[in-house]
């Protein structure tokens, strides 16, 4: 599933954040902490992944480093989704 969840975020990034000069976008990209999203454009991806995969994301519990790369915010989707069961 993990495949497809990245692909979808990917997505959403590189419509909602990048530029045709922004940098390949991967799963470990650097998003926050190399100032291609700021801290506003977390909390649009926040409210996205909330939507999107129906989980809800406690901001007071998770750090903004958490969301710094496709890997890091699908390893806390996960966590998120396993927490839930």
């Amino acid at each position: 599933m993990s495949g497809l969840m990245d692909e979808v975020i990917a997505r959403y990034i590189t419509d909602h954040f990048l530029t045709p000069v922004s940098p390949e976008l991967k799963v470990d990209t650097p998003l926050f902490s190399s100032g291609l999203i700021d801290s506003f454009g977390v909390l649009e991806i926040i409210a996205f992944l909330e939507d999107t995969f129906t989980i809800e994301i406690d901001t007071a519990e998770h750090e903004i480093r958490e969301f710094d790369s496709i890997a890091q915010i699908l390893d806390l989707i996960n966590q998120i989704q396993n927490k839930d069961r």
